[in-house]
């Protein structure tokens, strides 16, 4: 997710497709025979991977929480997990019919790999992300980071570094957090 503040301008990205739904689960499940790159294609264009993911069971938790955050702005910031344009449009069309299949306002923003979420990060920019390789490169962008275990663990370290902002001038102009959203494959 990503979060905006209006009164300290807090901006915040959940990725879409961990911290609220489990496609790595489901992308296990698939012919484990093949190729990554063959089997990531066929999960996206024949079985149609993104489009049938569940909630992880403490997503609505973690959703329910930052909903509630004052002033600050959320949005979703995800991966298409290729560089190529076509596959690209494809995994985005099956996120975004997810988004709406289960009335998740927030915007999405899409980047070709886990590495081009790191152009998100500044001093003021938090990320929620259950995957260490989103985490660093966020951290060595300048970025502050939360490595999403669980929604409980999650939701107080993010309130601890919200509270934390309001006492320091450091994030007081702008602030990012990104969020990881987990989700099942039925």
């Amino acid at each position: 997710f990503f979060f905006s503040s209006r009164r300290r301008h807090t901006r915040s990205l959940c990725d879409w497709s961990s911290d609220v739904c489990s496609s790595d689960l489901a992308y296990r499940r698939l012919d484990p025979e093949k190729v990554d790159q063959k089997k990531f294609r066929d999960a996206v264009f024949i079985h149609k991977i993104f489009e049938d993911l569940e909630f992880m069971h403490d997503t609505q938790e973690l959703l329910n929480y930052v909903s509630k955050l004052d002033n600050i702005r959320i949005e979703i910031l995800t991966s298409l997990g290729t560089f190529d344009s076509h596959q690209g449009n494809e995994a985005k069309s099956q996120k975004l019919f997810w988004l709406n299949k289960y009335n998740i306002p927030y915007k999405a923003n899409f980047v070709r790999s886990k590495e081009e979420k790191s152009k998100y990060a500044n001093d003021r920019a938090i990320l929620v992300d259950d995957s260490v390789g989103c985490v660093k490169p966020f951290l060595a962008n300048g970025g502050h980071a939360i490595l999403h275990k669980n929604a409980t663990d999650t939701i107080q370290e993010l309130h601890d570094l919200i509270r934390s902002e309001e006492h320091t001038s450091e994030l007081q102009s702008h602030s990012d957090l990104v969020c990881r959203l987990l989700l099942e494959k039925k």
